[in-house]
């Protein structure tokens, strides 16, 4: 085994991209579920309520233990290639901007930026991941795992693009959905359904990526 650090730390990435993409279903399903409710105007009954409010919390638990095992792996990582010291940087710097996003929370412009930057800063992370995989299997003589890794790359970008014009768009649209008019609320509950569908492809592509470099790596 050429590269042993490397290939605990992906297998720990791996694991915590299986936990992030739970915790984005889970949230997502809950977000759009609570759009529809509003916009039917419906009366909640308690235990819904609480559903709502668990699928909530258990998503943000989910993202918390994924994020743990995320650094640890990123640090292993590093520890055999250099380009994943850049995403342990990247992902500080994507802390403190959703720090800055929450103590503005009531703004409706920072949130939607600090949206946003976290999204640039997902897109390079996984994009120098890609490229440190690349890197390793240079050096392994997997030139099929370099071209894929360049094909992932090519559309998880393009899904970026999309997510961050979206991410754009709720910068103009009520941050209270109360307050909404029914065709905001339409705008609202599309671009919800559209991010969830574009996130869940963003990390099915970036899991199958990750799944055939362990494979690679425990050769």
């Amino acid at each position: 085994m050429k590269f042993p650090n490397a290939a605990k730390g992906v297998k720990k990435l791996f694991s915590a991209e299986i936990l992030y993409l739970l915790s984005v279903i889970l949230i997502g399903v809950v977000s759009v579920i609570t759009v529809i409710i509003n916009n039917k105007m419906t009366n909640v009954s308690n235990a819904v309520a609480v559903l709502i409010l668990v699928g909530f919390i258990a998503g943000g638990v989910l993202a918390v233990i994924a994020f743990i095992l995320q650094i640890v792996g990123l640090v292993q990582a590093s520890r055999d290639e250099r380009a994943f010291k850049g995403v342990i940087l990247l992902t500080v710097f994507g802390i403190i901007v959703s720090v800055i996003g929450a103590f503005f929370s009531k703004d409706s412009f920072i949130n939607s930026l600090s949206t946003t930057i976290n999204s640039v800063v997902s897109v390079i992370s996984i994009i120098l991941i890609i490229l440190g995989i690349g890197n390793m299997s240079l050096q392994l003589e997997r030139q099929d795992m370099i071209e894929r890794g360049g094909r992932i790359i090519r559309i998880i970008v393009w899904l970026a693009i999309i997510s961050i014009i979206m991410n754009l768009i709720s910068i103009f649209l009520p941050q209270n959905i109360d307050d909404a008019s029914d065709l905001a609320k339409v705008i609202i509950l599309s671009l919800t359904v559209i991010a969830l569908m574009l996130n869940i492809a963003e990390y099915v592509l970036y899991l199958s990526f990750l799944s055939k470099t362990k494979k690679m790596l425990n050769a």
